[in-house]
């Protein structure tokens, strides 16, 4: 889940594989802060955040906004 969530907003596979480990990371360091909702929400709003810290250097460079 984590993996084709990242790749559908970065389209790269080795960009994808990073930002999914980053991702995974993230949640497990910051486990503590979960608030008890949805585990899979949670994590998918994780790796779309890893994603699009992904994009941004790359979209601001292009002049697009990443957002």
């Amino acid at each position: 889940m984590v993996y084709m969530t990242v790749f559908s907003i970065v389209r790269n596979d080795t960009d994808a594989e990073d930002c999914a480990q980053d991702a995974v990371v993230n949640a497990y360091r910051h486990l503590g802060n979960f608030g008890g909702s949805e585990f899979s929400t949670w994590l998918a709003t994780i790796a779309v955040n890893e994603g699009r810290a992904t994009l941004a250097p790359v979209e601001k460079s292009q002049g697009r906004f990443v957002g």
